[in-house]
């Protein structure tokens, strides 16, 4: 069940930073690649944050 918490953590997370990297790539004119990386980044941030 703690895994089922992380995996929903996670996914919230990325699936926050990514809404925020793309937001803020309209404004800034970004392009997607930059979201990606920004996404990945998110990825790793849950790994450093959820971590057992």
């Amino acid at each position: 069940m703690c895994k089922l918490y992380k995996f929903i953590a996670r996914f919230i997370i990325i699936f926050v930073t990514i809404f925020i990297a793309s937001t803020i790539a309209k404004y800034f004119d970004f392009s997607i690649v930059d979201s990606v990386c920004i996404g990945f980044i998110a990825s790793t941030l849950c790994d450093i944050i959820i971590e057992d």
